[in-house]
């Protein structure tokens, strides 16, 4: 836990592993020559620590992941190191004909990294921090707002306090009229922010080409991946469908608020919520039974075992090792931390005292487990633990790895949240009550947040969709600004009456959107496959599901080599069509 006089344990714990990288991956270079075995190891090292940075992007810690930039640019952007390590591969000829093609795509990546234009990568930074600068001016004025209203809270995001006092406003037309407040303070600075993402593109287009790539989404589509063609089919699909049931749960709020909801009835939904489900507070469920239940999904579905590992001290994280076979193959490391918490403290004390950690050559992958009173989460926090999981088992089991400082990057982009959107549907397996309800009261609860959850991301379907369009559309072709790529899906599908411009600047700062411009379509044929996949189970307890299925149905999402294949969107929204926020009032 984070106390006043230093960091939690887990930042302890990633400094460690950071330091002991460094070191062991200078004593590598420093070789004459590497092996199989070497190269697997220097892999390895980079891609565990690469996991650290996407691990602290995904829990928003920036203030640790901003200490940890040296370190950072030691492992990933060293010219020396890199120079080293690129003279030891090119003398390197590997057997085995997968590691030779993997040290031959390593090679080309170290020169890549090499021939980079730092000159347009820092650009690339400065607009990206102006924007963020923009963004945290907006939300200090929409904070002001809320201060004005008795709305303010330091423990809660402004924009989900927003969206509680709207909730809670039993008057349409002031639902309406706040609405209009808080959407007018965001879009303030839209068009200096607009222009800023426009410029970021157009740098990200002009890396792509210098690299040799027709445009920032082609680069992002290499490796073995969906055709763009068929990306582009896939998103038209979606978004029109994501459309039409947008209109049917409008139609939903507008039987329970009324027709004075006005033209944009989602305004009103989180009251419609509270209508049919109540004002009480939400439940909480114990973070050891949620671990221990995904671990026996992991264990069933992929044929592993998953053991807590013995800890050596009282403040050590706890570990799970990950065996296949009774060989070891990876850690999870579960960063227990408070679910609410100002500011993390520094961990620059971590790093004098930090041991190396071994055994190198293991993939190793933190978990977060944000705490409340005696030891509990929410059900939107067990999602997020199953969600994360997935992505920590995924570190763990994929059998090709790259020097990148995007992790998982050798993997086409298409495959990369099929495992971790397949974790987090079991959140709604009827077999989760089982292992963490005490009560029938506490199942019942359960069931109902199951069903809110659900409504929430019907909720967000078009947005989510057309946030996929709009950044494949920016990053495909050159000169395509945001506001462009904005009007033409309107014209074609209608956002417009669904969302407007200003819902979708923010995400384009994120680091997953700097990092594989154009791809966020992942996030949907994830979603897309996991629901296929997960709903032929929903039927049939844990116990009775046939063993080491997901091995077979997730091949390409761990081995680069597999041919991708692209989901049907049908079970998602038929899953979504079935839970209506009448389903919820039956509860």
């Amino acid at each position: 836990m984070t106390t006043a006089t230093g960091p939690r344990p887990g930042v302890h714990d990633m400094a460690a592993s950071l330091l002991s990288a460094a070191h062991r991956l200078q004593t590598l270079a420093a070789r004459d020559s590497l092996t199989e075995e070497d190269l697997t190891e220097v892999l390895t090292l980079l891609n565990n620590a690469a996991y650290v940075f996407l691990y602290l992007e995904a829990i928003d810690d920036t203030t640790t992941a901003e200490c940890f930039v040296p370190w950072q640019t030691r492992l990933f952007d060293d010219p020396d190191t890199n120079a080293r390590l690129l003279t030891l591969l090119a003398r390197t000829r590997c057997r085995d004909a997968a590691a030779e093609e993997i040290r031959r795509h390593a090679i080309a990546h170290l020169r890549e990294t090499a021939g980079r234009d730092r000159t347009t990568s820092a650009r690339l930074d400065t607009l990206v921090q102006q924007a963020r600068h923009l963004l945290g001016e907006v939300q200090e004025d929409q904070t002001r707002l809320l201060d004005r209203l008795g709305a303010a809270s330091a423990a809660t995001p402004p924009a989900i306090a927003f969206y509680r006092l709207v909730a809670s406003t039993r008057s349409a037309a002031t639902r309406e009229k706040l609405t209009r407040a808080w959407r007018q303070r965001r879009d303030t600075p839209l068009g200096a922010l607009v222009k800023t993402i426009d410029e970021m593109v157009a740098l990200r287009h002009e890396q792509a080409v210098a690299a040799g790539h027709a445009s920032a989404l082609a680069q992002s589509l290499e490796n073995r991946g969906l055709p763009e063609a068929s990306i582009e089919g896939f998103l038209q699909d979606f978004l029109t469908r994501a459309i039409a049931g947008t209109r049917q749960l409008e139609h939903e709020i507008r039987d329970i608020v009324g027709e004075d909801c006005g033209s944009r009835p989602l305004t009103h939904f989180g009251f419609a919520i509270g209508e049919l489900a109540g004002r009480t507070k939400a439940p909480l469920f114990a973070w050891d039974a949620c671990v221990a239940y995904i671990s026996a999904v992991a264990s069933k579905a992929f044929g592993l075992t998953l053991r807590p590992a013995p800890a050596l001290t009282r403040d050590e994280l706890p570990v799970l090792q990950v065996r296949s076979n009774s060989t070891e193959i990876g850690l999870l490391k579960l960063d227990l931390r408070p679910a609410a918490a100002g500011p993390a403290a520094s961990p620059a004390t971590a790093t004098a005292t930090a041991p190396a950690l071994g055994p190198y050559g293991l993939p190793v992958a933190y978990v977060s487990v944000p705490l409340h009173r005696e030891g509990r989460i929410t059900f939107q926090e067990v999602q997020t633990l199953f969600h994360e999981f997935g992505h920590a088992l995924h570190h763990v089991l994929v059998r090709k790895r790259m020097p990148s400082a995007s992790g998982l990057d050798y993997l086409p982009a298409d495959r990369l949240e099929h495992v971790s959107m397949w974790f987090e549907q079991w959140a709604h397996h009827p077999d989760l009550a089982r292992h963490v309800c005490r009560t029938p009261q506490e199942a019942d609860a359960l069931r109902r947040c199951s069903i809110l959850a659900r409504l929430e991301h019907r909720a967000g379907l078009t947005e989510t969709a057309a946030l996929a369009a709009l950044d494949f559309e920016i990053h495909r072709r050159r000169g395509t600004g945001l506001a462009v790529a904005f009007d033409r899906l309107d014209q074609r599908y209608g956002i417009g009456a669904h969302t407007d411009l200003g819902d979708f600047v923010a995400y384009f700062t994120w680091p997953i959107f700097i990092a594989k411009p154009g791809a966020y379509f992942a996030n949907l044929t994830g979603a897309a496959a996991a629901c296929a996949h997960v709903t032929r189970y929903q039927g049939i307890g844990l116990d009775d599901m046939p063993p080491d299925i997901s091995l077979k149905l997730f091949a390409p999402s761990l081995d680069f080599l597999e041919s991708s294949t692209l989901p049907d969107s049908a079970p998602l929204f038929r899953l979504y069509a079935d839970t209506t926020l009448h389903a919820l009032a039956a509860v």
